[in-house]
């Protein structure tokens, strides 16, 4: 590893001037850049792709644009929008990707330059999910859709927890992009879709591993912000969806022809009931509670693709969770990449365990999102963090969310599983 952990800092008002940092290297055809004044990077299991800003001095370009002021060593070509790069931090590869944006400004005899890009999943971002069809799937699950969807994009899939039964029919809007309708495929499997950072899509679930180290308020964080909100939160979350399979047989509807006719309300009844002509589907529906929100506070949720009873029930289940997690929002920023007895990169999707009496925060949290910086004020990690449910499936009726006593002087803490009230009497779903 090069360069060092160190800090810089100057007085308010004035330019600071500061090393670049030789810890973050992008390769790009061939050639390696290494030295960077400002650096951003940032991986978040809320924005699919991780994405990169990184300042430095474009000699190539200063060099054609004031010769006298270059100096004879030879320079890597001018980085390009569209060039592929690999990200890596200490030599190890974060990020496999594709460079977005080149800003360059000029101001008298300063001239500045940066580059801005994310990985292979940004394709699908931005990307038309099937062009030219299909506009509908059958009978393949969450991962095998994943494959046919990000084929073309030369994305990898791959499913680190069971994805579940095959959906019966999945559909695609012709304008839909592609992670729109991956999220929409996931979200009936409550299914998190994650990108590895190196050019491939992984299905999975949060927290199966824990972070480099704690953090502890006073002590390793130097900020912090929480944010507490129940602006999200509903006291019911109702899905309803729509099968196919009608009570008493299959609910396919014939193929609709050049010749066929609209039903109209003057169509005697019998011909518009379920099973004349064209049978109606029925629609399931699921339904959670918060038992925590006392008041009137309803939500209703359309599933977009065709649900079985199981499967609406268990995305209501799914949203109400990852609402009541999300209503907690921690932000925490700590000093330099690494932390930990084993100097590990920290990365989205672990646990972490939090002690922040400010907050009132004493247990485990998810890392939803980590933002890797250099500049004046040397290497810094921000970690946003959120309740463990917030991206995970759980049996109904438990918290899971592990917390974890204070430490008492001298003592060691102990762990102890959170329950949630029980729910109201039946009756009240």
């Amino acid at each position: 590893m090069s360069g060092a952990r160190g800090d810089h800092s100057a007085g308010a008002g004035e330019r600071r001037e500061f090393a670049p940092t030789r810890r973050v290297a992008l390769k790009v055809a061939g050639q390696q850049f290494d030295a960077w004044t400002e650096v951003e990077i940032v991986r978040d299991l809320a924005e699919i792709a991780g994405s990169f800003l990184l300042e430095y001095h474009d000699a190539a370009r200063s060099r054609a644009t004031l010769p006298a002021a270059a100096g004879p060593a030879p320079v890597p070509a001018a980085l390009k929008p569209g060039q592929a790069v690999v990200l890596a931090i200490d030599g190890e590869p974060v990020l496999t990707g594709y460079l977005d944006e080149v800003k360059l400004s000029i101001s008298g005899a300063e001239l500045r330059a940066s580059v801005a890009g994310r990985d292979r999943t940004g394709d699908l971002v931005d990307c038309a999910a099937a062009p030219d069809g299909p506009a509908e799937y059958r009978g393949l699950t969450v991962s095998e859709i994943a494959q046919r969807l990000c084929a073309p994009f030369g994305i990898a899939v791959r499913a680190e927890v069971d994805v579940g039964p095959p959906l019966p029919r999945f559909a695609i809007d012709p304008a839909e992009t592609a992670m729109a309708a991956l999220e929409k495929a996931a979200r009936q499997r409550a299914l998190l879709v994650v990108s590895d950072g190196t050019g491939g899509l992984v299905l999975t679930r949060s927290g199966a591993r824990r972070g480099p180290a704690p953090l502890a308020l006073p002590g390793t964080v130097m900020e912090a912000t929480a944010l507490l909100s129940w602006k999200g939160r509903f006291s019911e979350t109702i899905v309803k969806g729509q099968t196919e399979r009608a009570a008493g047989g299959r609910g396919d509807a014939p193929a609709l022809s050049a010749t066929a006719s609209p039903l109209t309300p003057e169509m005697p009844a019998p011909a518009r009931l379920p099973g004349a002509g064209e049978r109606a589907g029925v629609v399931m529906t699921g339904r959670a509670r918060d038992a925590a929100v006392d008041r009137h506070r309803p939500r209703v949720v359309v599933a977009k693709t065709q649900s079985g009873g199981v499967s609406v029930q268990q995305q209501a289940e799914w949203l109400m969770r990852t609402a009541r997690a999300e209503a907690e929002r921690l932000t925490y920023t700590v000093a330099d990449w690494r932390a930990g007895e084993e100097d590990r990169l920290w990365r989205p999707n672990e646990l972490v365990l939090v002690d922040d009496p400010y907050a009132g925060i004493h247990g485990d949290r998810l890392v939803a999102a980590v933002r890797y910086a250099y500049g004046a004020e040397g290497h810094r990690t921000t970690l946003t963090l959120v309740g463990p449910e917030a991206f995970e499936i759980l049996p109904e009726g438990a918290d899971q969310r592990r917390a974890r006593a204070r430490p008492a002087a001298g003592g060691a803490s102990t762990a102890s599983e959170l329950t949630a009230a029980p729910p109201p009497a039946a009756g009240g779903r």
